[in-house]
């Protein structure tokens, strides 16, 4: 009897250290699965954000772009006023410095 108790005590204590021994292999193997998992997370959250910012420089690109064309078009109309005020003054001048030199 107490033999078969031993036994039924070594049967155990395999059994029960094959079970530790799969349950630390299931472990690693999750382990190894949620780094894994972790790191496809962590690539495609970078090429996320690679994707904005390239969307977010075309938009400040675009944005950039379209300020100075409204500027460039400011300028030049400004330029054109201005231009168009001194043609008009020049004239005057022209007008009063011949006649000061006519009737001088």
């Amino acid at each position: 009897m107490s033999l078969d108790i031993f036994g039924d005590i070594n049967r155990t204590e395999e059994a029960m250290r094959a079970a530790k021994a799969e349950a630390a292999a299931i472990a690693r193997k999750m382990l190894a699965n949620a780094e894994a998992e972790g790191l496809e997370l962590i690539a495609k959250a970078e090429k996320e954000a690679e994707a904005e910012v390239e969307k977010m420089l075309a938009d400040a690109d675009r944005t950039g772009e379209r300020a100075a064309s409204e500027l460039a078009s400011s300028t030049e109309n400004k330029r054109a006023v201005t231009r168009t005020g001194v043609e008009k003054r020049l004239d005057k001048a022209v007008d009063y410095i011949v006649g000061r030199i006519v009737n001088g």
